[in-house]
């Protein structure tokens, strides 16, 4: 390819292969990729943000204005609308992934914010969350929760105790073969400076630790036996 500069730093431009680029540093850059249809153009980088692959494009504006939709697949048609943190939006031409929130009053969000769907009402008095098959209640948010869902079961009072407990489970591996995933029980008081927990269950290698920070830790399992005094400063065997 080549590449053309001017009035040092604040322009250039250049061509690598079929990929086009030219910038106005700080300004603003665009870049185009013809062979796979990507466009990409920030404004005052990271104010203005947009980007577009094939029929999907998003735009941001200072973090806070986002614009998202295109053809996801033939049957979708998602839309997307937010003023982050206060209003989301989602509109597509399959009514069951439609929802609207508006914090912190009522909202129903559905694979946004890391999670497969939220729920809250008056946030954070309430919020209902899943992921992966795991529910989670949260009242008064972060300092009570109840998680069950996915042989999973627990609560938390946090910082002053919390509790978990899942279940070994079975599923089958790339190679067709059933394998055992391990269970686990968790337990902490007086967050951060009291864990005790047992990892592995229902496996060959279990573990089970102790630790009273900063004071003490103690890990031991059929592999491996690990004992630390006053960590990270201390005496580690």
């Amino acid at each position: 390819g080549f590449r053309r500069e001017a009035a040092g730093p604040l322009y250039y431009s250049q061509q690598i292969e079929s990929q086009r680029q030219w910038a106005l540093p700080p300004l603003c850059c665009y870049t185009r990729t013809p062979e796979v249809d990507w466009t990409e153009m920030e404004i005052l980088y990271p104010i203005i943000t947009y980007r577009r692959f094939g029929g999907e494009y998003r735009l941001q504006i200072a973090q806070f204005f986002i614009f998202s939709g295109g053809q996801s697949s033939p049957d979708n048609g998602v839309r997307q609308f937010t003023i982050f943190p206060f209003y989301f939006q989602q509109r597509a031409l399959d009514t069951n992934l439609n929802y609207t929130a508006v914090a912190p009053f009522y909202g129903d969000l559905k694979n946004r914010l890391f999670h497969d769907e939220t729920k809250f009402v008056m946030f954070p008095l309430y919020a209902e969350t899943r992921k992966k098959g795991v529910v989670t209640d949260n009242y008064l948010y972060p300092f009570f929760d109840v998680r069950r869902g996915d042989h999973l079961a627990g609560w938390q009072f946090w910082p002053v105790v919390g509790v978990e407990h899942k279940t070994p489970t079975l599923r089958t591996n790339s190679l067709d073969e059933v394998e055992t995933v391990g269970g686990y029980d968790k337990y902490f008081a007086a967050w951060p400076f009291f864990f005790k927990s047992r990892a592995g269950l229902g496996t060959t290698n279990e573990t089970a630790s102790l630790t009273v920070a900063p004071l003490y830790s103690h890990a031991k399992s059929a592999t491996r036996d690990e004992t630390s005094y006053g960590w990270p400063l201390g005496y580690n065997v």
